[in-house]
Formats: C-alpha cells, sequence, structure tokens
C-alpha cells in the first residue's frame, strides 16, 4: 500500500489532533509538519495517527501552525504532484481560526497506531515472542559458531558466553547460549537473541539479603536470576506501537544498573535506540516481579530537550540521585521526588 492509498483508509475529516509541529532543516531550505492525530472512532482497531511530511517546498505560515497546538482536522486530501512529491491540501482549525494550506512536499507520510506512549506489557513467553526466538534456535550449531569466551563476574560467580552468527549477504543473524556458573559449576543456562549488550560484570546485592545476576536476553527489557534459589524473571516490554508486524515496539534499551540499597531503587543508563542516553528509574523492591514503569531523569531536567543531550548516572546520595549532563555538570535529584512521580 503506497502513501495517497494510507491516506484513504480511514476517514481522516473532522478527526482531532493534540500535536503539530513544523520543523526547519538547513536555514529554511527544507520545512516540514508533524501532526499527531486521533481517529475518534471506537469501531477501528487504530485508535491514533501520525502525520510526517517533509521537503515543502511550497510558502507556508510555520508561526500560525505552531500556534495551533491542537484542534480538529477538518480535511486532508493527498495526491501525486505533477512535479516531484505530493499535492497536499489540508485545512486544520482551532478555537481562534480556521487555516487552509496548500502545498507541494517531497515526502508525505501516515502511520495508524493502536496506543500512544509505552505499554509495559512483559511480552516475554508470548506465542508471538516464541516464535521469534525460536526461529533463532537453528544457530546453536557448531557451523554457526562464532567464539566462546569466560567472563568473571564476582563471589564466584562467572559467565560462559558461546556466540552463534549466521551472515547472508548483508543479513546477519546472531544469538548467545549463555552458562552461570558458580565455583567453576554451570548453575544455570540461558538463550540470548541480542547481539549488542556486553555481559554485566557485576551482581546486585539486594537489601533482601539475596544476590542477583541482571542480564538480556533480548535487546529490550532485563533479566533477573537470583543467584542463591535459581529463581528467575524475564521482562520484555510492548513497548510503543510499532508499524511493523513485531512481538513489541520499541523501548528503553538498558545498558548499566545502579541499585540502591537504602531506597530500593534502581538507575538504569541507556537510551533509545539511536538516542540520546539517558537515566530512567524504577521501584526494584522485587526484582523477581518488580513494577517495570520508570521515570525519565531527562524530561524532569530537561523537560523540553532543549538544553541538552545526555543524561548519565553519576552516584546515589543518601537524600538524592546524582546525574552528569552533558558529560560536564553534575545536578541532584531529590529522591523524595523521585518517589512522588513512580507513585503518580
Amino acid at each position: 500500500m503506497n502513501d495517497i492509498e494510507k491516506f484513504k483508509s480511514y476517514n481522516l475529516a473532522g478527526t482531532t489532533y493534540d500535536y503539530i509541529n513544523c520543523y526547519v532543516v538547513h536555514e529554511h531550505e527544507f520545512v516540514g509538519i508533524n501532526l499527531h492525530g486521533n481517529l475518534n472512532d471506537e469501531n477501528c482497531e487504530y485508535k491514533h495517527f501520525d502525520i510526517l511530511i517533509g521537503g515543502i517546498k511550497s510558502p507556508i505560515p510555520v508561526e500560525r501552525i505552531d500556534k495551533h497546538q491542537e484542534g480538529i482536522l477538518k480535511n486532508i486530501v493527498v495526491e501525486d504532484s505533477e512535479e516531484d512529491g505530493f499535492h497536499v491540501h489540508m485545512i486544520i482549525v482551532n478555537c481562534e481560526e480556521e487555516l487552509e494550506l496548500n502545498f507541494i512536499c517531497k515526502n508525505c507520510h501516515i502511520s495508524y497506531l493502536k496506543y500512544r506512549g509505552v505499554d509495559y506489557t512483559n511480552v516475554y513467553g508470548s506465542h508471538r515472542y516464541n516464535e521469534f526466538v525460536n526461529a533463532h534456535l537453528y544457530l546453536e550449531d557448531e557451523q554457526y559458531c562464532n567464539e566462546e569466551c569466560e567472563i568473571e563476574i564476582e563471589d564466584g560467580i562467572s559467565l560462559l558466553q558461546k556466540t552463534y552468527l549466521h551472515v547472508e549477504g548483508i543479513r546477519h543473524i546472531s544469538m548467545s547460549r549463555n552458562y552461570v556458573k558458580k565455583d567453576g559449576e554451570i548453575i544455570y543456562s540461558y538463550i540470548s537473541i541480542d547481539g549488542h549488550h556486553n555481559p554485566y560484570k557485576k551482581l546486585v546485592h539486594h537489601k533482601n539479603g539475596h544476590r542477583y545476576y541482571p542480564h538480556h536476553i533480548d535487546l529490550y527489557g532485563i533479566s533477573y536470576i537470583d543467584i542463591d534459589t535459581l529463581e528467575v524473571f524475564h521482562y520484555i516490554p510492548k513497548g510503543r506501537d510499532s508499524i511493523y508486524d513485531s512481538y513489541c515496539g520499541e523501548s528503553f534499551i538498558i545498558t548499566g544498573i545502579y541499585y540502591d540499597i537504602h531506597t530500593n531503587l534502581v538507575a538504569y543508563e541507556g537510551c533509545y535506540w539511536a538516542g540520546t542516553s539517558d537515566v530512567m528509574v524504577g521501584d526494584l523492591t522485587n526484582p523477581l516481579g518488580f513494577n517495570p514503569r520508570l521515570i525519565s531523569i531527562h524530561k524532569i531536567v530537561d523537560p523540553e530537550y532543549e538544553e541538552m543531550d545526555d543524561v548519565d548516572f553519576y552516584e546515589w546520595k543518601e537524600e538524592s540521585l546524582s546525574v552528569k549532563l552533558d558529560g560536564k555538570e553534575v545536578r541532584d535529584i531529590d529522591i523524595q521526588e523521585i518517589f512522588r512521580m513512580i507513585d503518580m
């Protein structure tokens, strides 16, 4: 289905939008529009839509569009242009004015979404997720064996990792078989279809007296094994709604884990794919069944994402969490403020 047909899939006339923004690239050489709308049809499986328009060649009233922010998409018609690209006619209405736009653009896309934001549902063990993992299992064969290494962790714990790789043209499929060892004896093994993380080299020494080894079985999510009881909890978030036929969508990728034994809070360092770094904080009172909701520190210190790019973990203090902003300034976040946000 091409872009014009996708615009005709659902009736967009009279739908509402709660976000519209113009962006300018290369000193007004290219102008684009982002619009986030709602279908407002209880019988439709999709509830929202995102329109992304790029490379607008005609003059448009950027400042007037940005003032609308939310309103009604009275109509939108997208057609092939005699020039290269698309001709777009759209009318947006807010409480102050009706604005009619006609322009030629290079790109015009629409995506339909079943929900907005992050869905924290755990998809681990679901039929779709198992199908995806099982499609990798053929790799556990000597012909695909890539390398083997053993990593010392602590307290007599080590991780023996065997990685497998299948290269077919530009397609790379990988997985690893991992053996958790205690005093040289294998106590647990798991498969990982994540080819991006390095294994963690520290245990979580929990307030409850148990030791947990954090690990990844997927690019997304996090898993914990209780070293003393061998109980395991795997968490793979459903994430953001995906336009692809996938078992899950985009979610925060954890690359560093910093547990505070005094508060049972955990600070996860990481990012969204190809994004700037952030620190997400959550409750780790129960590592084998934790609340998956996370609080973004970036949204606390710079909610509009205008002052800085990267937020990294620095240290836990008695009453605050310290983060480093763009590798320079250290800022303290009050722990009680974090608790209030987690409880919201």
